[in-house]
């Protein structure tokens, strides 16, 4: 259970760090295409000038960076070594398995629900994260699925203000399947993790 647990903070963290396009008007003004590299999504503009501007800036680029990824993902996983791990992991499978599904960049809404200045350097931040990914027709929406995207999941991110703006310093989850308490994810433990899940083997 315990293990089920962490694999749950795990996905917290992925969804309070990475997503797709940011709505709800929680998205940083649009800046300059990425002039390092291949890219022709528009790179967000930051804005550390206060934590709330600051904390909508790191949403952005979080977005701006899984879809990015997704763009090269999808230009990488047609190379010849990537093609060749692929012929041959079907050849051993049956065609239902070998399939390879599409799956979109993942959307969110996001809302800042309380927002507390509590030193000139120092601020916190609640807001709820919800899905927002578009469902794919046919897909069969679970009681859990609706309740999970219409209620989203509880955040709080510590912000505090260096000599260049305000940053992110400390993300937390309330845990409400579990422990029903706050648990930071991020920064992670600067220990090494034991790896129990076996998903991946199977």
């Amino acid at each position: 259970m315990r293990n089920l647990s962490v694999s749950i903070a795990a996905s917290f963290f992925l969804l309070a760090c990475d997503g797709g396009v940011s709505i709800n008007n929680n998205t940083a003004e649009s800046g300059d295409a990425n002039s390092n590299g291949t890219t022709s999504i528009i790179r967000p503009k930051i804005n550390k000038n206060s934590p709330d501007s600051a904390l909508k800036s790191y949403w952005a680029i979080k977005d701006w960076t899984r879809r990015v990824e997704d763009e090269q993902f999808r230009k990488a996983v047609n190379t010849k070594d990537l093609i060749a791990t692929r012929e041959a992991f079907s050849s051993l499978v049956s065609p239902e398995i070998a399939e390879r599904k599409n799956y979109p960049v993942d959307e969110f809404h996001r809302d800042i629900v309380e927002a507390k200045i509590e030193t000139e350097t120092r601020a916190s931040i609640n807001a709820v994260v919800k899905n927002s990914t578009p469902i794919p027709e046919g897909a069969e929406v679970s009681e859990y699925d609706r309740k999970r995207r219409e209620e989203g999941d509880r955040f709080r991110y510590v912000m505090e203000k260096t000599n260049d703006g305000w940053v992110v310093s400390e993300i937390w989850a309330f845990d409400r399947l579990f422990d029903k308490k706050w648990t930071k994810i991020s920064p992670e433990s600067k220990k090494p993790n034991v790896n129990t899940l076996t998903i991946n083997g199977a």
